[in-house]
């Protein structure tokens, strides 16, 4: 969490219904009550930590993450740093990862142009 939000938020939780929730002064909140990339940051972070937990406790984790145009809130920095953290997460998990995206910047490398 702290390499997508550059340190400004470290750790979240899930309540019972698996809902993501962020310490903010205090109180638990909801990443809804968190402006445009910070929100989206938590959101996208909240999608790669299942795959962490089921890690810890050794169970396979998914071979595959799909994510639909997870960067679509970002500014060009977050977003770089976003795609990179995303990477290394993926490759340290052995995910393939899938992403649609509306920025053409983020069209590199193995990426396909529909």
């Amino acid at each position: 969490m702290s390499a997508l939000t550059a340190g400004s938020i470290n750790e979240f939780t899930y309540t019972d219904a698996f809902e993501p929730r962020v310490a903010d002064n205090g109180e638990l909140r909801a990443p809804s009550a968190f402006q445009g990339c910070t929100c989206a940051q938590i959101l996208l972070a909240a999608s790669m930590a299942p795959i962490s937990l089921l890690k810890a406790d050794g169970i396979p984790a998914p071979l595959i993450l799909v994510l639909n145009d997870p960067f679509r809130e970002y500014d060009n920095s977050s977003r770089r740093q976003a795609l990179m953290v995303l990477k290394e997460f993926a490759a340290a998990n052995g995910l393939q990862l899938i992403y649609t995206t509306s920025s053409d910047d983020l069209i590199t490398g193995n990426a396909v142009r529909i």
